[in-house]
Protein backbone atom coordinates (compact mmCIF):
# COMPACT_ATOMS: atom_id res chain seq x y z
CA UNK A 1 0.00 0.00 0.00
CA UNK A 2 1.34 3.43 -0.85
CA UNK A 3 1.66 6.17 1.74
CA UNK A 4 -0.96 8.17 -0.16
CA UNK A 5 -3.45 5.28 0.00
CA UNK A 6 -2.79 4.66 3.70
CA UNK A 7 -3.10 8.37 4.48
CA UNK A 8 -6.36 8.62 2.54
CA UNK A 9 -7.74 5.65 4.47
CA UNK A 10 -6.66 7.28 7.76
CA UNK A 11 -8.12 10.69 6.82
CA UNK A 12 -11.42 9.17 5.74
CA UNK A 13 -11.69 7.17 8.99
CA UNK A 14 -11.11 10.41 10.92
CA UNK A 15 -13.58 12.38 8.78
CA UNK A 16 -10.83 14.71 7.58
CA UNK A 17 -11.43 14.34 3.83
CA UNK A 18 -14.53 15.64 2.09
CA UNK A 19 -16.25 13.25 -0.33
CA UNK A 20 -14.25 13.20 -3.54
CA UNK A 21 -11.30 15.06 -1.97
CA UNK A 22 -7.85 13.54 -2.43
CA UNK A 23 -4.82 13.57 -0.20
CA UNK A 24 -2.88 15.39 -2.93
CA UNK A 25 -5.51 18.15 -2.92
CA UNK A 26 -4.79 18.73 0.77
CA UNK A 27 -1.28 19.83 -0.13
CA UNK A 28 -2.79 22.80 -1.96
CA UNK A 29 -5.73 23.40 0.36
CA UNK A 30 -5.85 26.78 2.06
CA UNK A 31 -7.00 25.20 5.32
CA UNK A 32 -5.82 22.34 7.52
CA UNK A 33 -8.49 20.56 9.52
CA UNK A 34 -7.65 19.57 13.07
CA UNK A 35 -9.84 17.18 15.04
CA UNK A 36 -10.39 18.19 18.66
CA UNK A 37 -12.71 15.68 20.26
CA UNK A 38 -15.68 15.40 17.93
CA UNK A 39 -15.13 18.78 16.30
CA UNK A 40 -13.17 19.64 13.17
CA UNK A 41 -11.45 22.97 13.52
CA UNK A 42 -10.16 24.65 10.35
CA UNK A 43 -6.77 26.29 10.77
CA UNK A 44 -5.10 28.49 8.19
CA UNK A 45 -1.53 27.25 7.95
CA UNK A 46 1.17 29.86 7.68
CA UNK A 47 3.89 29.85 5.06
CA UNK A 48 2.65 26.78 3.23
CA UNK A 49 2.85 24.45 6.19
CA UNK A 50 0.25 22.12 4.65
CA UNK A 51 3.19 19.99 3.48
CA UNK A 52 4.68 19.86 6.98
CA UNK A 53 1.32 18.83 8.44
CA UNK A 54 0.96 16.07 5.85
CA UNK A 55 4.48 14.79 6.57
CA UNK A 56 3.66 14.87 10.29
CA UNK A 57 0.59 12.73 9.57
CA UNK A 58 2.76 10.24 7.67
CA UNK A 59 4.96 10.02 10.75
CA UNK A 60 1.90 8.84 12.68
CA UNK A 61 1.40 6.05 10.14
CA UNK A 62 5.04 5.00 10.29
CA UNK A 63 5.70 5.25 14.03
CA UNK A 64 2.37 3.98 15.27
CA UNK A 65 1.82 6.87 17.68
CA UNK A 66 -1.88 7.66 17.84
CA UNK A 67 -3.59 11.00 17.44
CA UNK A 68 -4.89 11.56 20.97
CA UNK A 69 -3.39 14.42 22.96
CA UNK A 70 -0.64 12.52 24.77
CA UNK A 71 0.15 10.54 21.62
CA UNK A 72 0.71 13.86 19.84
CA UNK A 73 3.16 14.84 22.58
CA UNK A 74 5.04 11.59 21.99
CA UNK A 75 5.02 12.15 18.24
CA UNK A 76 6.53 15.61 18.79
CA UNK A 77 9.28 14.11 20.95
CA UNK A 78 10.00 11.46 18.31
CA UNK A 79 10.12 14.09 15.55
CA UNK A 80 12.59 16.23 17.48
CA UNK A 81 14.67 13.21 18.41
CA UNK A 82 14.76 12.08 14.78
CA UNK A 83 16.20 15.31 13.46
CA UNK A 84 13.75 18.15 13.95
CA UNK A 85 11.62 19.87 11.36
CA UNK A 86 14.18 21.19 8.89
CA UNK A 87 12.97 24.30 7.07
CA UNK A 88 9.57 24.16 8.79
CA UNK A 89 10.46 26.63 11.55
CA UNK A 90 6.92 27.14 12.86
CA UNK A 91 6.36 23.38 12.97
CA UNK A 92 9.63 23.08 14.89
CA UNK A 93 8.48 25.66 17.41
CA UNK A 94 5.19 23.78 17.78
CA UNK A 95 7.10 20.53 18.34
CA UNK A 96 9.28 22.10 21.05
CA UNK A 97 6.18 23.42 22.83
CA UNK A 98 4.60 19.95 22.63
CA UNK A 99 7.80 18.32 23.93
CA UNK A 100 7.80 20.65 26.94
CA UNK A 101 4.14 19.83 27.63
CA UNK A 102 4.98 16.14 27.37
CA UNK A 103 7.82 16.45 29.85
CA UNK A 104 5.34 17.89 32.35
CA UNK A 105 2.29 15.70 31.63
CA UNK A 106 3.81 12.34 30.71
CA UNK A 107 7.59 12.51 31.16
CA UNK A 108 8.37 8.80 30.80
CA UNK A 109 6.39 8.43 27.59
CA UNK A 110 7.89 11.62 26.19
CA UNK A 111 11.48 10.65 26.98
CA UNK A 112 10.91 7.14 25.60
CA UNK A 113 9.60 8.63 22.35
CA UNK A 114 12.52 11.07 22.13
CA UNK A 115 14.98 8.20 22.62
CA UNK A 116 13.15 6.18 19.96
CA UNK A 117 13.66 9.11 17.59
CA UNK A 118 17.41 9.22 18.22
CA UNK A 119 19.08 7.27 15.44
CA UNK A 120 15.88 7.34 13.39
CA UNK A 121 15.16 9.77 10.58
CA UNK A 122 12.03 11.71 9.71
CA UNK A 123 10.48 13.05 6.53
CA UNK A 124 10.72 16.81 7.05
CA UNK A 125 13.50 17.08 4.49
CA UNK A 126 11.48 15.15 1.89
CA UNK A 127 8.94 16.37 -0.66
CA UNK A 128 5.45 15.26 0.34
CA UNK A 129 4.49 14.48 -3.26
CA UNK A 130 7.37 12.00 -3.50
CA UNK A 131 6.57 10.43 -0.12
CA UNK A 132 2.92 9.83 -1.10
CA UNK A 133 4.02 7.52 -3.93
CA UNK A 134 6.27 5.35 -1.75
CA UNK A 135 5.30 2.08 -0.07
CA UNK A 136 4.41 2.50 3.62
CA UNK A 137 6.59 -0.38 4.74
CA UNK A 138 9.58 0.92 2.73
CA UNK A 139 9.20 4.33 4.37
CA UNK A 140 8.92 2.72 7.83
CA UNK A 141 12.07 0.66 7.28
CA UNK A 142 14.03 3.62 5.91
CA UNK A 143 13.17 5.85 8.87
CA UNK A 144 12.99 3.74 11.99
CA UNK A 145 16.06 2.37 13.64
CA UNK A 146 15.92 -1.34 14.43
CA UNK A 147 14.82 -2.07 18.01
CA UNK A 148 17.70 -2.55 20.42
CA UNK A 149 17.90 -5.59 22.61
CA UNK A 150 18.00 -5.03 26.37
Amino acid sequence: MTVGEALEKHYRAQGLLAPGESVEARLHDRWVRLRVGRRLIPIKPLLGHQEAVLLHDVHHLVTGYGTRYRDELEEAAWELGSGGCGRWVLMGMNRVAALLQGLVLCPRRTLRAFRAGRGSRNLYRSRAEDVLRRDVEDVRQSLLRPPTRA
